[in-house]
């Protein structure tokens, strides 16, 4: 397989010390999302951050599949939860980059994905007093679900309770600031704002205009291989979308959430977030108030290198891994060229 890696001596970096992050996401529904995994995998493996957990929170089959294929080049052991548990497949749709990499990459060794909410409060029941930011850039749907949960065999705590005593920080994709209608919020408006009202700590969010300029991922198999599924997913999207690269709202929360105070943005006054019916989302200056929103500091393109710097490095894997990477047979041979029936004249719109 034409997957470049790079193989490790010894353990991987010890991360006692690294923030624990779990990372929700509507994961199938657009590349920004392969590349938001893809830099927390590099995070984790650089001891950066320790990732602890994988929610995918859309209506697909394919997306958990595709988080094993896009997680299984970076030798990580990551637990994935999806909405509801197993889902039945759904209709093809138009633009879907998930079923194509699961398909091509059918030698990727299956997992079997729990369920959103009980992945959820399995990690947090896990891990130390206020270590874990949870890092959202999709829908809802588990988050109300940890809301709305009771004890269980993980925590004999309820929900909110749980939330109050693991999580640190919370920082979410969605939103246009000052106000707007942005996907992620208004997919679902009523589990968007449940989240907004009830969620017992601050959460600092990611609108859209702070990254609609911040373009990555161009040309990645120059960097990556020509096999690697993050860099097929982007060759996809640039087949479907007729243009190179893509925004980076998920990659720039997850660096966000990684990284906390940095130099590339600050952060708004304090305020409330409200939505409308229709998902329209309205900021309301507020002392004390528990949201606020990321302001970059510095120009797209200085942002777009620090975030590609890190999608585009190569998984650093052991060497067993490396050894199973290279028997597996390359998925280019297998489907080459993509069918002309898969073709869409533009990508899915935020």
């Amino acid at each position: 397989m034409d997957l470049a890696v790079d193989v490790r001596e010894g353990e991987a970096p010890h991360r006692d010390d690294a923030p624990s992050l779990y990372l929700e996401s509507d994961f199938y529904m657009d590349v920004d999302d392969v590349a938001a995994l893809a830099i927390a995998l590099t995070l984790h493996t650089a001891g950066k951050i320790d990732l602890i957990g994988f929610g995918v929170n859309a209506d697909n089959e394919w997306g958990a599949r595709c988080a094993e294929v896009v997680t299984y080049p970076y030798d990580v052991d990551l637990p994935v939860g999806v909405r509801g548990g197993i889902m039945e497949e759904p209709d093809r749709r138009p633009y879907d980059h998930s079923r194509t990499l699961c398909e091509s990459y059918s030698e990727v060794p299956r997992r079997h994905p729990s369920d959103g909410t009980a992945a959820l409060r399995r990690a947090l029941a896990a891990a130390a007093p206020g270590s874990v930011t949870v890092a959202s850039v999709g829908f809802m749907d588990n988050l109300v679900g940890l809301l709305d949960s009771g004890p269980d065999e993980h925590s004999d705590l309820a929900g909110v309770d749980l939330i109050r005593r693991s999580v640190g920080r919370t920082v979410m994709m969605g939103g246009v600031f000052p106000s707007g209608r942005e996907h992620n919020l208004a997919w679902r408006p009523a589990l968007t704002r449940s989240v907004l009202e009830r969620w017992p700590g601050p959460i600092e969010l990611v609108g859209f205009e702070a990254a609609d300029q911040v373009v990555i991922g161009r040309d990645l198999a120059d960097d990556l291989g020509q096999e690697s599924p993050v860099a097929l997913a982007f060759r996809l999207f640039e087949e479907f979308a007729g243009r190179t690269g893509r925004p980076s709202w998920d990659p720039l929360t997850v660096y966000l959430a990684a990284f906390g105070e940095c130099e590339l943005v600050e952060w708004s006054e304090p305020g409330r977030l409200t939505l409308d019916d229709d998902g329209t989302n309205h900021f309301h200056p507020e002392p004390g108030g528990p949201h606020k929103y990321a302001i970059p500091r510095v120009g797209p393109e200085q942002l777009a290198r620090e975030l590609d710097g890190w999608l585009r490095r190569l998984p650093v894997v052991s060497s067993e891994r490396a050894d199973a990477l290279r028997s597996m047979d390359g998925p280019t041979a297998r489907w080459g060229a993509l069918p002309a029936s898969t073709r869409v004249p533009h990508a899915p719109r935020r």
